[in-house]
């Protein structure tokens, strides 16, 4: 195939579950000038086996194997070994609608080399591929960085295209954060070091299904709350003006973790938590244990609190995105 005009992208490790229907949405693009590679990060299930049969069928699909190392060592790889111009990255449980790749192509043309990064909306899925009705979100252009201060707004890793020249300034993903089991930010920590020199610009269509499931890397509240940490001491050490704004997202975030540990009756990791957080964030760390503390005198309310606000059972609709015939 000659040079392709989007490389496509596909950490995976253990996704036998819903690899096949990922790669029938990234194939199905209206852009068919695009390269798929699928960096299985040492897998132990049938995964790389369905993607060798996607390879068979389709030149633009290529399987690479690794040793288990991470999200950020898999992007990373796929990134050495692409060869377009422009990247794209796509989590292998997650869909694409049809023309996601084209509306984004064209807003970052429109944009200029000002713009380092474009992003779609998206819709939370199931595991049956049914949207799950959600809350609307707001969508974030130009300059974004202190905004991300205040939480990954862009939502999830299967969103971004970005030209090959951005990815280069920034570094590719950050493997420190596997390394110090601090894993979860990779997405975060990389679209603030890209908006630290760059516009982002947005498609304002849901053009992804993020697929919501028990076993995804959120569902650790202590690493992900260590990695929000990390991010926070790295963007607070460049940019100490926006540590207000940081405070604000670490305190937000470590406040529905301890929400979701209420509504789980998991209290055990409070105490351990509170103490990563006054590292950083003293008078964060104070209001998480005075929650902790309230909620354990009533905690019947608070975990009914926490129940109500999750979201509404799933909808019979199926997330628009195609199904190949093989």
């Amino acid at each position: 195939m000659s040079t392709p005009f989007v490389s496509v992208i596909i950490p995976m490790y253990n996704g036998a579950a819903t690899i096949e229907r990922t790669l029938q949405s990234v194939r199905g693009q209206s852009i068919a000038e695009i390269e798929i590679i699928v960096v299985d990060d040492g897998s132990r299930d049938a995964g790389p086996r369905i993607v060798a049969a996607h390879a068979a069928r389709d030149p633009r699909v290529r399987l690479i194997t690794q040793a288990n190392g991470g999200v950020a060592r898999a992007r990373n790889r796929g990134i050495a070994e692409a060869r377009a111009d422009l990247l794209a990255f796509v989590d292998a449980d997650d869909l694409w609608a049809e023309g996601k790749l084209e509306r984004q192509a064209e807003r970052l043309a429109r944009g200029g080399p000002a713009v380092g990064l474009v992003y779609a909306d998206y819709a939370r899925i199931d595991e049956d591929d049914r949207i799950i009705p959600d809350q609307d979100h707001e969508l974030w252009e130009g300059a974004v960085l202190e905004r991300l201060c205040y939480g990954n707004f862009i939502g999830c890793g299967s969103s971004a295209l970005v030209p090959r020249r951005v990815i280069a300034a920034v570094g590719g993903f950050e493997p420190a954060l596997h390394d110090a089991d601090a894993y979860g930010c990779e997405d975060l920590l990389f679209y603030c070091r890209v908006a630290e020199r760059f516009e982002f610009g947005a498609v304002r269509a849901r053009d992804i299904g993020y697929r919501q499931l028990g076993g995804r890397m959120s569902g650790n509240p202590a690493r992900m709350l260590r990695s929000w940490i990390m991010v926070h001491r790295e963007i607070a050490g460049r940019h100490p003006e926006l540590r207000p704004a940081l405070d604000t997202g670490l305190a937000s975030f470590a406040l529905w973790q301890l929400e979701m540990r209420l509504w789980r009756r998991r209290l055990v990791g409070t105490a351990r938590s509170a103490r990563q957080l006054a590292t950083v964030a003293p008078r964060i760390a104070a209001r998480f244990v005075l929650n902790a503390a309230a909620a354990r005198l009533k905690l019947g309310d608070a975990a009914t609190l926490a129940r109500a606000a999750l979201p509404a059972p799933p909808s019979p609709l199926l997330f628009a995105a195609p199904r190949l015939a093989e």
